[in-house]
């Protein structure tokens, strides 16, 4: 390991044989992924990468920052604490646990069928107008999601027609930026 004291710099997974380990560590510098099932990392406090959560029923009491992106992949992740991460936010199973996070700097996923509550959090891609797995977001009156974009809301409906390969996202999609849209201010915006 290439720990210092508490401190662990360069990239960690963490995984059975090594969890007692890792116990008393409280920032990692790089990238840390989980892959332990039931990890418990109880003075962990920022990871400055990607923090990717790849095994069931991961702890983190005190963590409070994620430098990179988040990725939940696996079911009943805690981290009750968590405030701010500074990427993407990508949950990928239920039972996520995330109550003060109110700070995301990138976008939003959500897969399909997985329920989240993200109502109170800020994303730096956006408001937040509908989610069919990516999220829709809209900034300064342009809109993305996932990788698409950003777009004017002409060329947003454009993408999102009728004949879009993935039609109930599409119609989600457009509704969304059709309200947005009338919202603002009174105008016409064609499907």
């Amino acid at each position: 390991m290439a720990a210092s004291n508490t401190k662990y710099v360069g990239d960690l997974i963490v995984t059975k044989a090594n969890l007692k380990d890792c116990a008393d560590i409280t920032e990692v510098t790089g990238h840390l992924y989980i892959r332990a099932e039931g990890a418990s990392l109880p003075v962990l406090t920022s990871v400055g990468g990607y923090l990717s959560i790849e095994a069931e029923g991961a702890s983190m009491p005190v963590l409070t920052s994620v430098s990179g992106d988040l990725s939940i992949e696996a079911e009943g992740a805690s981290m009750p604490v968590l405030t701010s991460v500074s990427g993407d936010l990508s949950i990928e199973a239920e039972g996520a646990s995330l109550p003060v996070l109110t700070s995301v700097g990138g976008h939003l996923y959500i897969s399909y069928g997985i329920t989240f509550d993200h109502s109170a959090i800020e994303f730096g891609a956006g408001q937040v107008l509908a989610v069919w797995e990516y999220a829709l977001h809209v900034r300064h009156g342009e809109y993305r999601a996932g990788c698409r974009g950003p777009w004017t809301a002409e060329q947003a409906l454009a993408h999102w027609n009728v004949g879009h390969h993935e039609p109930s996202r599409a119609e989600l999609f457009r509704e969304a930026i059709k309200a947005h849209e009338a919202a603002r201010e009174p105008q016409e915006v064609s499907a």
